[in-house]
C-alpha cells in the first residue's frame, strides 16, 4: 500500500512539473496604455496563467488598454461579462479578450461589435 501511495505521489509531481513547463513557455504582452501612450513588455506567464488577456476600457475620448497573463478560467469569466460590460448601450465600455498563443494579445482598440456579441 505504501509503495502504491509513493508511486502515485511521484506521478503527480512529475505530471505537475511537465504541465508547469508547458504553461511557463506562454509569452504575453503586459502593461498599460492610455490613448496609445504607454508601454508593453513581453513577459513569461506562470504555470497558473495559460492565457493572455487584453482589457480595453473606453469612456468618451479615453481608451485604456491593459494587457497581462491570466488564468484561463479568470479570462473566460471576464469574457462572458462582455455581453453586459462591452455593450454600446453603456457610457463606459469594458471589453475583455483572451487568447492562448505567444504574444497573441495585440488588440489596441475595440473590434466591431458584431464579434463582441457572439
Amino acid at each position: 500500500m505504501k509503495l502504491f501511495v509513493c508511486i502515485a505521489c511521484i506521478m503527480l509531481v512529475v505530471s505537475a512539473q511537465a504541465g508547469r513547463g508547458t504553461n511557463q513557455s506562454l509569452k504575453c504582452h503586459s502593461g498599460m496604455s492610455i490613448n496609445g501612450e504607454g508601454m508593453f513588455e513581453e513577459v513569461t506567464c506562470t504555470a497558473a496563467e495559460s492565457s493572455c488577456q487584453t482589457r480595453i476600457s473606453q469612456r468618451g475620448l479615453f481608451t485604456v488598454v491593459h494587457k497581462r497573463c491570466a488564468a484561463t478560467t479568470v479570462c473566460e469569466n471576464n469574457l462572458r461579462n462582455n455581453a453586459i460590460s462591452c455593450s454600446r448601450d453603456n457610457k463606459v465600455l469594458i471589453c475583455h479578450y483572451c487568447c492562448s498563443t505567444d504574444r497573441c494579445n495585440t488588440l489596441e482598440r475595440i473590434p466591431e461589435m458584431e464579434s463582441n456579441n457572439a
